[in-house]
């Protein structure tokens, strides 16, 4: 089945909406089978919202189809929908979120090409869709209108899906693989196409997958990346274009903190906030200003905050800590957001996105899900006798104080006395407006007390 497009992961760092911030879904790009999930089959060349959601914490994108995480556990999917791709028990597709039958505590999602993945708190996996070769893991190549059990799996913390495969992260850093293998993409020695999950050889310290057409990703604790599949177009990173059935060492990456895969290119986030991509580079997906494609990591251009990535068909998305999202590759179908239909070989600007806290990259279609900046003032409390080196934790809400009270505000990772700690900035008056990536996270209050003499 062709194309697929995937997942991005969200990491540590994005801040999760709060409770009191209303959340949803944007879209942008290639619409012909309702995929942008805003009622119509028509393209966008800048975001558009999903209709119906309201609580939607994350989002995955396949071939043609799409799927929400809901603060509730439960899973929407919309687009196309042939193969039962939408997890509601019909093959009718949808131009509207519709809810994906008798999932209730799913902690995170998944798309492939035409099958859908979503990891339950109970870290157990239930797989709909495609099945033509095994990529719902449950023993047989029988196509799923609703949600099935993949066989065997437990203590999963991550998961992802390849074009007709699929991925897992257990709890001990092994990774399992299941469906199609011609390339060796489910990494365990073989070609052999897999029902049920088979374990990715040499892998013990994985903590996030990705998968792309035909080849795999694992992110390792040690900040290094792993890949293995095919290999035509350098999308394995180690220098060569050697197709792999087992693991092999992306080469000079260390410090990575989050992977995505696109059809032929690999993505790569560092701590930093800087991006690295290898691969085909055609239309400009590397993002590093040429087209020509790389067998090794290379730095894409003009990041330096990202905090997630995506990969596409032939495009490429990064999500920004400022809640901005970048995008960069094909754009014949206003992929990347701007308004333009013209291919970019560097990053540009989705327009009028913010608060954005996942990405995800169709075929020829982006999503991500936001949520609202808070607007009220923080609370400290403070009352009677001046306090020092008072702690408190960033929420919504409004406090008036006496203008002969000065605040700083440091984070609460300071040394004790406060002596050596930077003031966050702007927040020096009574009142201070809680930064969207503040919320959750604790500040220290300095407080000043003057009096008439000064």
């Amino acid at each position: 089945m062709g194309l697929a497009f995937l997942v991005a992961l969200v990491l540590a760092g994005v801040v999760p909406a709060a409770a009191s911030e209303s959340s949803g879904a944007v879209a942008w790009g290639k619409n012909n089978d309702g995929q942008l999930g805003n009622g119509s089959t028509t393209s966008a060349k800048e975001a558009v919202a999903v209709k119906v959601l309201t609580e939607a914490t994350a989002v995955a994108a396949g071939e043609l189809h799409s799927l929400a995480l809901l603060k509730t556990g439960k899973v929407m999917a919309w687009g196309y929908n042939a193969d039962g791709q939408l997890g509601n028990g019909t093959t009718t597709t949808e131009k509207e979120p519709v809810e994906v039958k008798g999932i209730t505590e799913a902690v995170s999602i998944a798309a492939g090409a035409d099958h859908s993945l979503a990891l339950l708190k109970t870290g157990k996996v239930m797989a709909w869709g495609y099945n033509a070769d095994g990529q719902l893991g449950n023993g047989t190549t029988t196509t799923e209108k609703e949600p099935v059990e993949v066989k065997g799996l437990t203590e999963v913390v991550a998961i992802a899906a390849g074009a007709d495969y699929s991925l897992a992260v257990l709890k001990s850093g092994k990774v399992k693989a299941w469906g199609y293998n011609v390339d060796g993409q489910l990494g365990n020695g073989t070609t052999t196409t897999e029902k049920e999950p088979v374990e990715v050889k040499g892998l013990s310290e994985a903590v996030a997958v990705a998968g792309g057409e035909f080849h795999s990703l694992a992110l390792l604790q040690s900040g290094k990346v792993m890949a293995w599949g095919y290999n035509v177009d350098g999308q394995l990173g180690n220098g060569t274009t050697t197709t792999e059935k087992e693991p092999v060492e992306v080469k000079g990456l260390t410090e990575v903190a989050g992977i995505a895969a696109g059809h032929d290119h690999s993505l790569a986030v560092l701590k930093s906030g800087k991006v690295k991509a290898w691969g085909y580079n055609v239309d400009g997906q590397l993002g590093n200003g040429t087209t020509t494609t790389e067998k090794e990591p290379v730095e894409v251009k003009g990041l330096s905050e990202a905090v997630a990535v995506a990969g596409g068909e032939f495009h490429s998305l990064a999500l920004l800590k400022s809640g901005k999202v970048k995008a960069w590759g094909y754009n014949s179908e206003g992929q990347l957001g701007n308004g333009t239909t013209t291919t970019e070989k560097e990053p540009v600007e989705v327009t009028g996105v913010s608060h954005m806290s996942s990405i995800a990259a169709g075929a020829d279609f982006s999503l991500s899900s936001y949520a609202t900046a808070p607007v009220n003032t923080v609370l400290p409390a403070v009352s009677g006798e001046a306090k020092d080196e008072r702690t408190l934790t960033a929420s919504s809400g409004t406090w008036t104080g006496t203008p002969t009270i000065e605040y700083s505000y440091q984070w609460e990772s300071c040394n004790t006395a406060g002596e050596s700690c930077a003031s966050i900035s702007g927040a020096t008056s009574s009142s201070y407006v809680v930064a969207h990536e503040l919320v959750g996270h604790t500040i220290r209050v300095k407080v000043t007390a003057k009096n008439a003499a000064g």
